[in-house]
């Protein structure tokens, strides 16, 4: 069996960490504030007003599904953010 590392997006990786919160938006406003985050691409998911969003920290990408389609779904999770200066951050 082979195993085929081509990625469906030029955004999505081999593995790609990701987030699903409820809030989405809030922590996708969170992490431009903090950390520079550009946001790459947004759009519907699942029932209601769901979405999935890819951003980008740095040279590092990040999945984050958002609204009512992530709730029950939240997914534990930790990021270890390398910034400059953390005092000023």
């Amino acid at each position: 069996m082979t195993a085929s590392t081509t990625a469906s997006s030029p955004a999505i990786h081999a593995i790609m960490p990701n987030i699903a919160v409820p809030e989405g938006a809030k922590l996708i406003d969170f992490l431009k504030h903090t950390f520079g985050a550009e946001e790459t691409g947004r759009h519907s998911h699942g029932p209601g007003p769901g979405f999935v969003a890819t951003v980008k920290i740095g040279d590092s990408d990040l999945l984050i599904f958002g609204g009512e389609s992530a709730r029950g779904h939240e997914l534990t999770t930790s990021l270890h953010v390398y910034v400059k200066d953390c005092d000023a951050t």
